[in-house]
This record gives structure tokens, C-alpha cells and sequence, in this order.
């Protein structure tokens, strides 16, 4: 409940600019700009995960907000970033969750995906997305390589969930998950309902490799 780190405008600092180019994160428009950036080191041990929270200055206001995550560590380092999540709202339509991330290196890489819906209600979340289905997009093209409605219960995507340390899901449950091996590049994972339905639906992307 308490933040590490947290920031209400950015300021246009070097140390910031310097950082966004060296991680590959594109400029902000100007230092004036009422974006928000923090950079910081998270310990790695003891740690059970952390949580970007995403909120406007005016409680009033609302609107779309883009959170993004990078790892400034080497390709070699001993610690990585095993997993990232984001939850929200599935609209129909445009207002389809679309979260992506990029694959860094020469060397393809072992994802397990998930669009997670009705298995968050065992953990008392309501208004869910009945029926999430999610499609696996290479960046820049118009065509998906992956895609599920309904994962099935299979014994192989159960142990990629216990190798990930993602929570199981119920068996017959209608959330959707793929495991891939992707070649270094950004991806987007598009996920939206069945039938145009709405709902909050938890995205999530692990990395599988030892």
C-alpha cells in the first residue's frame, strides 16, 4: 500500500531523456509535458512483484493513458523481468485491451500468454469479461500468429502455469492462453470478448525460458 516511487510531471531532465534513449522509448513531446517517468531499481530477492498505478491529477478527469515498462539490466544480467500484467476494462470494438512488448537479443524466446476473465473471480472480482479471446500480433502488420478462445483445461498449459508461477484456472474455465516461442520484436496481444461483450479481463505475459 505504500508506493517506492512516483511521479506527477516529468520535468524533461537529462538523466531521464538519456535513459529513454538508451532503452529504446520514444521522446516525450516536451519537457514541459505533463507525462509522468520514474526511474528506479527494484530489489529482486524477498520481492513478491510490483504494481504501476496509473491515476489523474484532476480526480475529475479521465481519458487513455499508455504505462510502459523497460529493463535497463544487460541481455546477460543474473536477474531479468520474468512477467508483466495489465488489467482493464475490454470494451467492444476499438475498445479492445491491446497491451504489447518487445523481445530483445538474437535468440527466439518461450512465452506463456494469457487473457484472464472469468478465472478472476476466484479472487472476488467482479464485472469480469465473460468470454475473453486474444489474437497475437507481430508490430506493424495486420495479421495474428497466435490466437485462442477458451485454453481447455490441457495438462501441457497447466505445467507452463506452474512453471510460470501463474495461478491455476479452473479447467472449463473460458479464459484464453497460448504458449509460443517468438523471435526477437515487439508484439501486440489484442483481447476482446466473444459476441462483442464487455468486461475487466487481466492480460498477462511470462516468460517461460529457464
Amino acid at each position: 500500500s505504500t508506493a517506492i516511487a512516483s511521479n506527477d510531471n516529468w520535468g524533461g531532465s537529462s538523466a531521464l531523456s538519456t535513459a529513454f534513449s538508451r532503452v529504446g522509448a520514444f521522446a516525450l513531446a516536451a519537457s514541459s509535458s505533463n507525462d509522468a517517468s520514474v526511474e528506479t531499481s527494484l530489489n529482486a530477492t524477498g520481492a513478491s512483484g510490483y504494481t504501476v498505478r496509473i491515476t489523474s491529477k484532476n480526480a475529475a478527469a479521465e481519458g487513455v493513458a499508455l504505462a510502459e515498462i523497460y529493463d535497463e539490466e544487460a541481455l546477460t544480467s543474473a536477474v531479468r523481468l520474468v512477467n508483466v500484467s495489465t488489467s482493464g476494462f475490454v470494451g467492444a470494438g476499438d475498445q479492445a485491451l491491446v497491451p504489447g512488448f518487445v523481445i530483445g537479443g538474437d535468440a527466439p524466446k518461450h512465452l506463456l500468454i494469457r487473457a484472464v476473465g472469468p478465472g478472476l473471480t476466484q479472487f472476488g472480482v467482479g464485472g469480469v469479461l465473460a468470454d475473453p479471446q486474444l489474437s497475437l500480433v507481430p508490430l506493424g502488420r495486420d495479421f495474428a500468429i497466435a490466437t485462442n478462445d477458451n485454453w481447455g483445461g490441457g495438462s501441457a498449459l497447466q505445467t507452463s502455469f506452474t512453471q510460470a508461477g501463474a495461478f491455476a484456472l479452473p479447467t472449463g474455465s473460458k479464459d484464453a492462453v497460448v504458449v509460443v516461442r517468438l523471435p526477437p520484436g515487439g508484439y501486440t496481444v489484442v483481447v476482446s470478448g466473444v459476441g462483442a461483450t464487455t468486461g475487466t479481463a487481466l492480460v498477462e505475459v511470462y516468460d517461460l525460458d529457464p
